[in-house]
């Protein structure tokens, strides 16, 4: 009768190894995907970090692209009050030149 309350305790004995072996298994596959998050969040926060400095290079860029254009436009918009003027003033001479021609009876 010992031997069967051996053997029946080293049996139960051996299911309960068995069972703690199977929730080591899960606790270590839960651990080797806590470490993958961690890692992947760290990847992420790297990859968050380098789009925020190129979101700020970039808006430097369209900042200092936007004074060039207003610089540009003001540029643009004197060379063409110049241009005009220069042609009113050769439209003036050719219309006084024109004058004087059709006083002189030319």
């Amino acid at each position: 009768m010992r031997k069967h309350s051996e053997y029946y305790a080293f049996a139960a004995a051996v299911r309960l190894l068995i069972e703690k072996e199977g929730r080591i298994s899960q606790l270590e596959v839960a651990v080797e995907r806590a470490a993958e998050a961690t890692v992947d969040k760290d990847r992420l926060l790297e990859v968050m970090q380098g789009d925020k400095t190129a979101l700020s290079r970039a808006i430097a860029q369209n900042k200092e692209l936007k004074n060039q254009l207003a610089e540009l436009q003001n540029s643009f918009v004197k060379m063409v009050c110049t241009t005009l003027c220069s042609c009113d003033v050769i439209y003036m001479k050719s219309a006084n030149f024109f004058h004087s021609v059709s006083f002189f009876g030319i």
